[in-house]
């Protein structure tokens, strides 16, 4: 006799349900895979269609750094040369300090008394020094010092004075230092002098 062995109705209809959310979970997982693939697919080509203006971008923006770094060198360029012409222009102050310095010093120094061996500039102090026959004569040029206008009262100082034999002869060695006015200190101070006398003019007609 031939058995044969028929599940129950309730286990077949458990499997054929199991079957079924297999079958859905499957198409489930095909439909994302698809959406992913479409999604991709669509990020790409927006990718291939920006990659022209990335392009032109980056190429502008190479351009704009050649731009800034030749704007960089004519700005390094420009304080250079403003550097220069400032070291010109006090060049040229210095020069027109000294050549009066000098010419105010050929007034002064008393003939055939006294001798320059080294003169010093810094700022508006000028050092001296010389040798002189005499004391006296130290005394005379720094009274000769003292009444030009370039230099004026209280504004020279004998640093040191010695003996000292040159040729057998009994000289002076001496160091002093005075403070030269510049011409705009000249220009005021002339301004006030003028401005004084105007006063005591007015003074005098006001008192006849």
């Amino acid at each position: 006799m031939i058995r044969i062995n028929l599940l129950p109705v309730k286990t077949q209809a458990k499997i054929e349900t199991g079957s079924k959310q297999i079958l859905a979970f499957a198409g489930i997982v095909l439909l994302c895979i698809l959406i992913v693939g479409v999604l991709w697919f669509s990020q790409k080509n927006k990718i291939r269609a920006l990659e022209p203006k990335a392009k032109a971008l980056r190429a502008e923006l190479a351009k704009y750094k050649g731009v800034d770094a030749r704007l960089k060198r004519l700005k390094k360029n420009k304080e250079q040369v403003l550097k220069r012409i400032e070291i010109i222009k006090q060049l040229q102050k210095n020069r027109d300090s000294l050549v009066r310095i000098l010419a105010m010093l050929t007034e002064t120094v008393p003939k055939e008394k006294i001798w320059f061996n080294k003169l010093e500039e810094r700022g508006k102090a000028i050092t001296i020094h010389g040798v002189a026959l005499s004391n006296e004569a130290i005394s005379q040029f720094m009274r000769n010092l003292e009444r030009s206008i370039y230099v004026g009262y209280g504004r020279v100082n004998l640093i040191e004075s010695a003996q000292k034999i040159i040729a057998g002869r009994k000289l002076r060695s001496f160091k002093l230092r005075f403070l030269f006015r510049t011409p705009s200190e000249i220009k005021a101070m002339l301004a006030r002098r003028a401005n004084i006398q105007k006063e005591r003019a007015k003074g005098k007609k006001a008192n006849k």
